[in-house]
């Protein structure tokens, strides 16, 4: 349950459905960071500035992303401490071959990247 709430940029055979109790507090913390500056004017303590508040914005989303991407690794980390060998085998078969990209691409089907009901729940199965 844990390995599937995992995003499929880890390519670690996960289905990208975010678990939003792990989600939440980061995001949170983050659009409070980003929008300090605004908060700032609402209140009258500053001016607005843009160009401040488009850097403060910046800021905040690198920091969100890094503590993301660190926190998901240790998550998945953590998770393959529990496996059997064999299930970890199969598990860090997936990262090194990117079996999950599929998941990544926008299913438009001008592209041919379109799929049924049935090719996308086999696609899921085999994970």
């Amino acid at each position: 349950e844990t390995l599937f709430a995992l995003p499929t940029s880890l390519h670690c055979g996960t289905i990208g459905i975010f678990d939003p109790t792990m989600t939440a507090s980061l995001a949170y913390e983050t659009s409070r960071q980003g929008t300090n500056v605004l908060v700032e004017a609402v209140k009258g303590v500053d001016v607005f500035d843009p160009a401040q508040h488009i850097e403060t914005l910046r800021a905040a989303r690198k920091h969100h992303v890094k503590t993301k991407e660190e926190t998901y690794q240790s998550v998945l980390d953590s998770v393959l401490m529990q496996f059997t060998p064999k299930r970890k085998r199969a598990i860090k078969r997936a990262i090194c071959g990117k079996t999950s990209a599929w998941l990544t691409v926008l299913p438009l089907a001008i592209c041919h990247f379109d799929l049924a009901l049935a090719q996308l729940r086999d696609g899921l199965a085999v994970r």
